[in-house]
């Protein structure tokens, strides 16, 4: 159980992170939506036109972005992941746990 204050302390980075995460979303709209929209063309996102909307390719970019935040974090939790075993078998191997 944690105390009173840790999860205090919890629940604001609960709601830090959820503020940060709808910045960054709109971050994204914003730059997708100036980007796409230059030199007359009509941008993906925006517009009262659903047909002239081009909702997949902002959904491709999201899921890039997904992507590639899996393999971030797949390449650093596996060589940490690695690192905690092979300490374990040094300490298995050198005899430091008691049976």
């Amino acid at each position: 159980q944690m105390s009173e204050n840790m999860s205090s302390v919890a629940g604001a980075l609960f709601f830090l992170s959820l503020s940060i995460a709808s910045y960054l979303s709109s971050l994204i709209v914003n730059v997708i939506h100036s980007v796409t929209g230059e030199n007359g063309k009509f941008p993906w996102l925006g517009g009262h036109d659903l047909n002239e909307n081009r909702f997949e390719y902002y959904y491709f970019i999201v899921a890039a972005l997904g992507s590639t935040y899996l393999i971030y974090y797949t390449f650093f939790a596996s060589s940490c992941v690695k690192c905690k075993i092979h300490q374990i078998g040094k300490r298995i191997a050198f005899g430091e746990f008691s049976r």
